[in-house]
């Protein structure tokens, strides 16, 4: 046996990974669907795809400090990429609209007015 490593996945891939087992009887456990999976990405079959995908992303200002305070809080979460944690919040929003962000966002605008006036 080989050394192994371990890769943390949304539930939304590990339901893909089951959906590519049902749909191919050889491959009957998600370690060698992922086997399969990482051989050809390793290969370059993928590199149009990947490349494609990576190429719709874009890039947005945000506020510095913020963005480090935050990027540091999602570290303690196990979260490395800032994208991810914002595609989850996001979607959170979304399907849940548990926060007023217009409540939010106003009381920003308000700390900030304040702010400004006693710089």
């Amino acid at each position: 046996m080989g050394k192994y490593t371990k890769i943390q996945i949304p539930e939304n891939v590990k339901d893909s990974i089951d959906i590519i087992i049902k749909q191919n009887p050889l491959i009957n456990q998600r370690f060698d669907a992922i086997k399969v999976l990482l051989t050809l990405i390793a290969n370059g079959y993928y590199d149009e795809t990947l490349q494609n995908e990576k190429d719709k992303e874009v890039t947005i200002n945000a506020p510095s400090e913020l963005n480090k305070e935050a990027k540091i809080h999602l570290r303690k979460l196990g979260y490395t990429r800032m994208s991810d944690a914002l595609n989850v919040v996001i979607q959170s929003q979304i399907e849940n609209d548990v926060t007023d962000l217009e409540m939010i966002y106003h009381q920003i605008s308000m700390n900030e007015v304040e702010g400004d006036k006693n710089d």
